[in-house]
């Protein structure tokens, strides 16, 4: 059994905190591999070397040697069924840090013990859900006669109908790594608590979004499951989930498909920013408008915006984006955008005279938001 820096590092962080002394961990040849002076870290520390290769019970060093890096304190083997896997070392005057000698030792090795099952099952869980994820985003073939086994080894029932449902937290990414990071973690905690009420429910994650698959629910138990999670994940309401759902079941041969038609109704859910779930059955335009192709959308947008450039088409996109919010009314458009009416609608008549498209009659209307839909999705692809 070897100490995973992951593991060293939370140990020293956790024990240096009790006891308010610097404490360093060696591994089975000596290196120190994780300390609370990190200059140390990586280096050779040879009284946990004698230690390890003549078997001590520990090995106290009463002043520091600055030639060999050696620094005053008490040393002790780290001792997990009966074989010496590391030390652990507490720097310091003797008389202080010999009373935590055994306390420590045997804390380091309970310690190691639970982070190492707890690393197991996370690996157990990583692997898992990487299975998974090659099931719902390459599908599989009934000639595939591999699937079952690995299905049954990670105790996963294939064979049951599920719904499925994509879904990702509106919150920008928090500049701070470390906080990120933290976020990012309470996210997948509190979204297992609530989905733990779930069984043989399957999640993994998908870049910036989770995709679920739970046994076969109706549209209104998935309601009820999603604003579980909206309240769990967004207690304040400073953000939320957007929310798409198939809205059939899928068995073990079209899960592909069942994330396709969900991810498309998470887009929508992005580009309307509800909170409520959004159903791929409800879809009507908008799935013609997220089966045209780039190359085609970016034709269209050259030709109704011949003239423009990039900056005065989001302008404008903009602008007429919250006119068709508003169901044409330009007095409720004027109080969103904070224009007069006059300069509202001086805009519109510019953009009728240069593009030959009048944005207020119900054909230039039809047109023109579909231009802001595709210059939706552009930015969205470019995240």
């Amino acid at each position: 059994m070897q100490i995973s820096g992951t593991t060293a590092m939370r140990i020293v962080s956790e024990l240096s905190g009790i006891i308010q002394q610097k404490v360093n961990l060696m591994d089975e040849n000596g290196i120190i591999i994780a300390s609370t002076d990190e200059a140390r870290i990586g280096t050779c520390h040879r009284g946990s070397q004698k230690i390890l290769t003549e078997h001590l019970e520990k090995l106290i060093i009463y002043k520091d040697e600055e030639r060999d890096g050696v620094r005053k304190g008490v040393n002790l083997p780290i001792e997990v069924n009966d074989r010496y896997i590391g030390v652990v070392g507490i720097t310091g005057e003797y008389d202080e840090v010999a009373k935590y000698g055994h306390i420590i030792k045997k804390m380091t090795e309970i310690l190691i013990l639970d982070y190492e099952r707890n690393e197991h099952r996370r690996m157990e869980r990583t692997a898992r859900s990487r299975f998974v994820r090659e099931w719902v985003m390459n599908g599989v073939s009934p000639t595939d006669r591999a699937f079952p086994e690995q299905a049954s080894a990670f105790g996963i029932d294939y064979k049951i109908p599920r719904r499925m449902i994509v879904f990702s937290e509106s919150m920008a990414p928090l500049t701070d790594q470390e906080e990120n990071l933290m976020h990012l973690e309470w996210l997948e905690r509190t979204i297992t608590r609530v989905l733990s009420r779930e069984k043989e429910h399957l999640l993994f994650n998908n870049g910036k979004k989770y995709v679920l698959l739970i046994p076969e629910k109706t549209d209104e138990q998935i309601r009820t499951l999603c604003d579980s999670l909206q309240r769990a994940v967004c207690p304040e309401g400073n953000s939320m989930l957007f929310i798409g759902a198939d809205s059939r079941t899928a068995d073990i041969y079209s899960m592909k498909e069942a994330y396709l038609r969900a991810d498309k109704a998470w887009y929508f859910a992005t580009q309307t920013k509800t909170a409520d779930p959004v159903f791929y059955g409800d879809l009507k335009l908008e799935l013609l408008i997220h089966e045209i192709p780039a190359h085609l959308r970016k034709e269209y947008m050259e030709k109704m915006f011949a003239g423009y450039d990039e900056k005065e088409i989001r302008e404008l996109c903009g602008l007429l984006g919250v006119l068709y919010e508003c169901n044409g009314s330009i007095q409720k458009a004027c109080d969103r955008l904070f224009l007069h009416k006059n300069t509202l609608q001086y805009k519109l008549n510019k953009i009728a005279e240069k593009t030959g498209v009048n944005p207020r009659t119900m054909p230039g209307a039809a047109l023109f938001y579909l231009a802001t839909e595709f210059l939706k999705m552009e930015q969205e692809d470019s995240l």
